[in-house]
């Protein structure tokens, strides 16, 4: 057998110490565009110039002591990413302070179910699609109140803008958007995003940034998004992401002066797609990047902003499949996913500086083969998805048959998690940037 050509060789080792470190670009000695990422294809890594390692079991001198260089890849990565197995380690008890914002019953069937949780100046605000409304309390979970919103006849969904609150709101034919301050006043006139529309809109979410918002809502297999600006006025006219997203799931998030659309759907040959949109209140920034695709469930769902791009949060469907994958700041996968064994069930990510914060479900417990109960939890993560400490379980298990939300916001010393105890309350749990500590 011939020796592989030095110049090879190093290019080789260089790919697989960017896969272990999490990062892709990572090109010393032999330059690499940052389109070239590995690709696991029937349990071998095709590094850029072709060549291939194996994925399941290296060798002499590789990073699990096995094959030529070789490196443990996932057995069950996220569509077509090279994707690491982070190891499940047992969940350790919160720090910090707990306290119950609102108790059973006060939301309807329990407390708010949360799942937009963000600063709303000094105060705090939390949304989600199950609360007819929105909360508002202060830093340390005092003065807790609801606001109870009813607008549109198919859904409406509600984003901080740092001082007042910008909620998106779908009817039968119409996208209209309406600003309301910090007491739940509404201020100004209902703006209209698009109209006469057929199917009626079904989805809709929003983020907000610079003081202005971005909407995107689905119409039958159509995506389109609208901007609204600081003014709270219509930023133009509606545009498409999408004109065949079956299935569509959507994550947002503000940086730069841009918004940052992650979307997935189904595509017409039956594959599941996910992409990245950078966009402006008038419109799309450049053309879409594809991310992945693949057979299975291969859900967007969070995106946060980090130092050097975003993290992006996927749900993989069921135990063991919740994937964080680091992008750079124009949207182009910037490292290896990594797939976070022992959570279920994503839901939110905030970030702090370098670090960001996710909170899942735990994997859960079969009743006579069905769902069963799941403990709420989170974990610190570094900017490319590699956990800093072991999970933290927030409480017991949850009952299966009761419903979950959960969101997280970073704040100066730490992270603020807002969900669903066991006893069906709506707690904030405060901590360090690790969980274990006091804010």
């Amino acid at each position: 057998m011939l020796d592989e050509p030095r110049a090879l060789r190093l290019k080789r080792l260089q790919w697989l110490a960017a896969i272990t470190a999490g990062v892709v670009q990572a090109c010393v000695v032999v330059a690499c565009s940052s389109s070239d990422k590995p690709a696991v294809t029937g349990g071998t890594t095709t590094l850029p110039d072709g060549s291939e390692v194996d994925a399941r079991a290296g060798g002499d001198g590789g990073v699990d002591g096995g094959g030529d260089g070789g490196i443990v890849m996932s057995t069950e990565p996220i569509g077509d990413l090279p994707t690491v197995d982070e190891a499940d380690v047992p969940c350790v008890k919160p720090g910090g302070t707990r306290t119950v914002l609102f108790p059973a019953g006060s939301g309807g069937s329990g407390g708010p179910a949360v799942r937009t949780a963000q600063l709303l100046g000094a105060r705090r605000f939390g949304a989600g699609p199950n609360i007819e409304g929105f909360v508002t309390f202060d830093a340390t979970g005092s003065a807790p109140q609801l606001f109870p919103v009813t607008l549109g006849t198919k859904q409406t969904s509600f984003s901080s803008e740092g001082t007042t609150i910008g909620a998106l709101v779908l009817d039968d034919a119409t996208v209209e958007y309406q600003r309301y301050d910090a007491m739940g006043v509404a201020s100004g006139a209902r703006v209209t995003l698009a109209t006469n529309l057929a199917p009626a809109p079904d989805q809709g979410f929003i983020t907000s940034g610079g003081g202005g918002s971005l909407a995107v809502w689905t119409t039958g297999d159509k995506l389109s998004a609208a901007g609204i600006t600081t003014a709270g006025a219509s930023a133009g006219a509606a545009w498409t992401l999408e004109t065949a997203a079956t299935s569509a799931k959507v994550a947002l998030t503000y940086a730069g002066g841009k918004y940052a659309i992650a979307y997935s759907f189904l595509g017409a040959d039956q594959k599941k797609v996910a992409r990245f949109q950078l966009a402006d209140a008038t419109g799309a920034s450049g053309a879409a990047i594809t991310l992945t695709s693949g057979t299975g469930t291969i859900d967007v769902v969070a995106i946060t902003a980090t130092p050097n791009g975003f993290l992006l949060v996927f749900d993989g469907g069921g135990d063991d499949k919740v994937y964080a994958v680091p992008l750079d700041a124009t949207g182009k996968v910037a490292g290896v996913a990594r797939r976070l064994l022992g959570g279920d069930s994503p839901w939110a990510v905030a970030s702090l500086g370098n670090q960001v914060a996710l909170v899942t479900m735990s994997n859960d417990t079969k009743v006579s083969g069905n769902e069963g109960p799941r403990k709420p939890q989170f974990r610190a993560l570094d900017a490319t998805g590699k956990p800093l400490a072991p999970w933290v379980c927030l409480d017991d298990r949850v009952p299966a048959g009761q419903y979950q939300d959960m969101g997280v916001v970073a704040e100066s010393n730490g992270f603020a998690v807002v969900f669903k105890s066991v006893a069906d309350e709506t707690v904030l749990q405060r901590f360090d940037n690790l969980g274990t500590g006091n804010p």
